[in-house]
């Protein structure tokens, strides 16, 4: 008797050795859970407050647990598990019957069958994963055990609430709150309640948009489920089940915008990945969202009429078709096998900005064409490329049948050609006085191309540099009237080199001329023959000085803006002049703070206003009439070169390259200062300028335009040809009051 009890005395400690070996193997994980910290997502806003986007790696919304309504809470309970807070972390029976379950049936390589409470789906979701074994499901076991002794059961539930995928990239019910039904959980209604506590089973199998039938049995199910274990009264119940399931599923993220991807950049060289996408914080912005919108649209809208210009160049792609066969009536083509191919076509490009059609019969008045959304539409114009009818008349016919192009909606039953620009380009709008940028634009297509033109392209400014050569020579003395010959330049290179002999725009030679008509008319010659006698050396280091190149160049071509930079920087050289010379450092940023609202960094501000108070507030905010000055910025170089300088930019927009724009600032009203540049072989055009009128509202303005790969655009395809017009567009619409 004695020995029987030995032996089950044995194999008791015996076990119970193994199970505390066996938990402890599992403590690491347990601990992980223990310790939890989410990944929380950053929010981006803009200089307003508005949010402009969100930086994450999975869409995550933090609420804790006393934020969450009790019905939400009640739903996922009754759902997922009624028993959470009388279970010790497992469901001894519902596992015992599970693991009978699955090993008759073989199904633990497979899909095994659940039994999981929402602690082990906490342990699931966080650690160990879906991979489906009886290894996992006893480590999930185990460590679930560990985490019950560890934390309470609020603070589990509240782990899982937030933690739990519910679909559409959403991760927890505040996110899901949002991204179904765009509210707060404080305004989920009962069925949203149980709607969202449905999807964990199988988030995309009850989609409310593509499975709405189905989402509907579970959500009732789970009203149902509520009804049973006394969480709701009959009538709510009745009342619940009887609504029809309305989401509004914005699936969509918010797209990085140029402006915002510059910020994600910048956030991440400061930040590091895991403070910015895991460590939620909160990004004050620098940018206008008035200013913002404007300058998007006038780029993309100014390459697409540039780009018109040069023609049509051709279909995406062409598709070999017998016409008698095609689907030309609405409702054969909505049914056809081609758009099927359509749709695949479009889900694999680059732009998604305009429907892909397919040219499905072309008539004597239009074209008709079939688009992928499963309408068929009437070419009726081929927009600027000329109309269709015309077109056809002289032969000259720019589609066939078969052909795949972009097309835009113009009307109910009409569509006009479209095509991606080649051209690209850049647009930057920064405050002079703190080098705040307030818009940028670098394409054509943020969501196409990542790619910045205002900030991350080294480009040849051309003569837009030519202001800071002519600022080096009034450091040394010179003055506007001070004569400069402008005679052909001869500059002996060296043995093997050759000769440097630039020439002006016009081939002509103007004789001895004033020194401010060399930048007004931006005279070639004029500016080396001034290098030349100043030195390059002080040409190349008044463009370090202004941010414009990491060090000082002294080759001649440089004096004519060969040397590469970003129009970002150019523009910031530029904000320099206009403010007086005082230094500045361009930024996206104002303010982050993280999860916790402490704020963890603020751009130096070297100018404000400062009033009476002794009150310091935003540049942007002006609430005194005459506020005294903080300003603290180093100055680069003395006041009065500076008001000379911006005196001979006002010449150059009031008799030189930029006298185009004359007539629209003096509509508006606006004092404005620009040069206009041109690179060799009209590769890049440029225009940068600034207003000096407009108070609080001043701006710099710089705009580059050019192919992504350095080519001629043309011979005639100068600044005040190409850049020009999207500057004159701007001023006929940017804020003056």
């Amino acid at each position: 008797m004695l020995f029987k009890i030995f032996i089950a005395m044995t194999v008791v400690a015996l076990g119970a050795f193994t199970l505390y070996v066996m938990l402890e193997a599992e403590r690491p994980q347990a601990e992980k859970i223990i310790d939890y910290q989410p990944h929380l997502v950053t929010r981006v806003y803009d200089k307003d407050s508005s949010q402009l986007t969100e930086i994450s790696w999975e869409k995550r919304l933090y609420a804790p647990l006393y934020k969450i309504p009790k019905r939400l809470i009640h739903a996922f309970l009754s759902a997922e598990d009624k028993n959470f807070y009388k279970h010790p972390g497992i469901d001894i029976f519902g596992l015992i019957r599970a693991t009978v379950e699955n090993t008759l049936k073989n199904s633990w390589g497979k899909r095994p069958s659940g039994a999981s409470t929402i602690t082990q789906q906490v342990v699931k979701n966080i650690i160990i994963g879906n991979a489906p074994s009886l290894k996992r499901k006893v480590s999930e076991a185990l460590t679930s055990i560990l985490i019950e002794n560890s934390l309470t059961k609020d603070q589990i539930l509240e782990i899982y609430l937030n933690e739990i995928y519910l679909g559409s990239k959403s991760y927890g019910v505040l996110a899901a709150a949002q991204t179904y039904f765009n509210k707060t959980l404080d305004e989920l209604t009962i069925e949203e309640c149980a709607y969202l506590a449905a999807l964990p089973k199988a988030p995309s199998s009850y989609d409310p948009i593509r499975h709405k039938t189905k989402a509907l049995e579970r959500r009732n199910w789970v009203i149902l489920r509520m009804f049973e274990d006394g969480h709701l009264t009959k009538k709510e119940f009745l009342l619940a089940k009887s609504q029809d399931l309305i989401a509004i599923k914005s699936t969509e993220e918010n797209p990085y915008d140029y402006f915002s991807e510059q910020v994600r950049r910048d956030l991440l060289e400061q930040f590091g990945e895991q403070g910015v996408y895991g460590e939620g914080l909160s990004v004050n912005t620098t940018q206008d969202p008035e200013l913002q919108a404007l300058t998007e649209n006038i780029l993309r809208d100014g390459l697409l009429k540039l780009d018109r210009k040069r023609g049509f160049r051709g279909p995406i792609t062409h598709l070999e078709l017998e016409e008698h066969t095609l689907p030309v009536a609405q409702e054969e083509w909505v049914k056809s096998e081609l758009r099927e191919s359509l749709n695949i076509l479009r889900a694999q490009s680059v732009y998604k900005g305009w429907p892909i059609a397919i040219v499905l019969k072309i008539l004597p008045s239009h074209t008709i064409v079939g688009l992928s959304d499963g309408r068929v539409m009437k070419l009726s114009s081929y927009g600027f490329w000329g109309d269709a009818s015309e077109i056809l008349k002289t032969g000259n016919v720019l589609l066939c049948v078969g052909d795949i192009i972009f097309v835009e909606p113009t009307g109910n039953d009409t569509v006009k050609l479209q095509q991606v620009p080649e051209f690209t380009g850049g647009i930057v709008v920064m405050h002079p006085d703190t080098g705040a940028v307030l818009a940028v634009a670098g394409g054509f297509d943020a969501q196409a191309n990542q790619f910045n033109a205002a900030t991350q392209a080294l480009r040849q400014p051309g003569s837009c540099f030519k202001p800071f050569v002519y600022m080096a020579a009034l450091e040394k003395g010179y003055k506007g009237d001070t004569i400069i010959d402008d005679k052909e330049v001869n500059i002996y290179l060296g043995p093997g080199l050759g000769y440097y002999k630039p020439q002006n725009i016009s081939r002509l030679s103007y004789g001895p001329t004033p020194m401010r008509i060399g930048l007004e008319k931006s005279r070639n010659q004029m500016t080396v023959h001034l290098a030349r006698m100043i030195g390059m050396h002080a040409v190349g280091e008044m463009a370090k000085r202004f941010g414009l190149y990491d060090k000082v160049h002294t080759d001649f071509s440089f004096s004519l803006g060969a040397g590469e930079t970003t129009l970002l920087k150019l523009t910031a050289g530029y904000a320099i002049i206009a403010n007086g010379g005082k230094k500045i450092t361009p930024h996206f940023i104002s303010t982050v703070k993280d999860k916790n609202g402490l704020q963890i960094y603020q751009h130096e501000q070297e100018f404000m206003p400062v009033y009476e108070s002794n009150q310091l507030i935003s540049e942007y905010d002006v609430k005194a009439d005459k506020p005294s000055v903080f300003d603290n910025r180093t100055e680069l170089v003395k006041q009065s070169i500076s008001r000379d300088m911006i005196d001979f930019l006002k010449g150059a927009v009031m008799r030189g390259t930029s006298i185009r724009l004359v007539p629209i600032c003096a509509k508006r009203k606006i004092d404005f200062c620009a040069k206009t540049g041109t690179t060799n072989d009209c590769k890049d055009a440029w225009i940068v300028g600034f207003t000096k009128n407009l108070g609080t509202k001043n701006v710099v303005i710089g705009i580059f335009i050019g192919y992504p790969q350095p080519k001629s655009m043309g011979e005639y395809a100068t600044g005040a040809r190409i850049a020009l017009p999207f500057m004159e567009n701007l001023l006929q619409k940017i804020p003056v009051n």
